[in-house]
């Protein structure tokens, strides 16, 4: 079963980076990614109707139907379309800038999204330590973190690359996205596009 097999790689690659990642072409990464996501987004969605309005804090203290929205679109669209962003960016740094990748935009996409899923079989302990707000914060760094170290990794052996060169790459990618991000969203604010009471 495809599901099955995807979790079992990205669990692989969680624990061996070096030797568990693979090529895959673009569209080939994007079904690894909807094939892992896919048991955690159900876990989520679940997790979500099952405690229940109010049982959690910050942005569960809403409409239920809102919050399996976002939930399912942060899964859906936002974490690709972010992670096709942040490898484009990379890959540019790392291959044309820097020169030290030598593969192509669908190897370094592939490091990256096995960076982004490294916390994907593990995301419904992040979602009941909610409740705890304290260990949630603590296992969001801690899968943050290896999460990182496994896309360095894995970028870094797809491309032929050192794991050093991966690291500035995904360090300075990371800064430049980040603040594009900034800059659209005080854009976007400044302009009167965005009206919080539109939100209640």
């Amino acid at each position: 079963m495809v599901i099955v097999d995807d979790t079992f790689e990205q669990i692989g690659a969680m624990l061996h980076p070096g030797k568990t990642v693979r090529k895959r072409t673009v569209a080939g990464t994007l079904k690894y990614y909807y094939g892992v996501m896919a048991l955690p987004l159900v876990i989520s969605l679940a997790l979500v109707f099952t405690l229940g309005k109010g049982s959690l804090p910050g942005m569960f203290n809403t409409s239920l139907d809102i919050v399996a929205v976002g939930v399912a679109l942060f899964y859906l669209v936002v974490i690709p379309l972010w992670t096709l962003l942040g490898a484009l960016v990379a890959h540019v740094i790392g291959a044309n800038f820097l020169q030290a990748f030598k593969g192509r935009y669908s190897d370094t996409l592939s490091g990256v999204t096995y960076g982004q899923l490294a916390f994907a079989p593990l995301i419904w302990l992040v979602a009941l330590s909610m409740r705890i707000p304290l260990l949630g914060m603590l296992l969001i760094m801690v899968l943050g973190g290896w999460a990182f170290v496994v896309e360095v990794i894995g970028v870094a052996k797809l491309n032929k690359a050192s794991r050093a060169s991966a690291f500035a790459v995904a360090i300075s990618s990371g800064a430049l996205v980040w603040i594009a991000v900034y800059v659209v969203m005080m854009i976007v604010l400044s302009s009167g596009f965005y009206n919080p009471y539109y939100f209640g």
